[in-house]
């Protein structure tokens, strides 16, 4: 997926790996991320999957924005 942000691409990243047949979505957010702008994203992420436990992470990696796993 491409696109201008990093929220519109992660919603389309989740709405390919089948997030509203899940139950939990985990976002782990970067380095590079403040966590003001992680809780927005999440905010977002869980407007978009209201049946969806979503949870935000502060995963520390250097190079990704954000790292997501559905289950």
């Amino acid at each position: 997926s491409a696109g201008w942000s990093v929220e519109s691409v992660l919603c389309d990243v989740l709405a390919h790996a089948g997030a509203e047949q899940c139950e939990v979505i985990t976002l782990y957010y970067g380095d590079s991320v403040t966590e003001v702008e992680a809780e927005a994203v999440a905010e977002s992420v869980r407007l978009h999957y209201p049946a969806q436990e979503v949870t935000l992470l502060h995963g520390s990696q250097p190079y990704y924005h954000y790292i997501v796993g559905v289950e």
